[in-house]
């Protein structure tokens, strides 16, 4: 896979994308699954997060991005993610973040 499948039933709580192909994910990727508690992205090409990609993910609590290409991620990536409980971002090129990136996190 290459992108986010948009015909997935919209009740699904567990998305794992692990080992694709993915390289961008936006805004619109995740609107659709409101209900996920967990997102598995890693061992992807992932190299470019829009700004509040995960924003509607309300009930997400494990977010797994490891092995990856982030360098940056966008200072709101995690707003609306207050009951994030895992958070893998590990094997990434990533060197700085934003001060307040984990702000509101749980």
């Amino acid at each position: 896979l290459t992108s986010v499948p948009q015909d997935l039933p919209t009740s699904i709580t567990w998305l794992n994308l692990e080992h694709n192909a993915i390289t961008n994910l936006s805004q619109s990727d995740f609107l659709r699954y409101r209900a996920l508690t967990r997102l598995d992205l890693r061992y992807n090409q992932i190299s470019m997060i829009q700004n509040k990609t995960f924003h509607n993910l309300t009930s997400l609590t494990d977010l797994h991005l490891w092995y990856n290409q982030l360098r940056s991620l966008p200072v709101d990536i995690f707003v609306g993610l207050g009951n994030l409980q895992y958070l893998y971002l590990s094997s990434n090129q990533l060197t700085t973040l934003p001060a307040d990136i984990f702000v509101g996190l749980g």
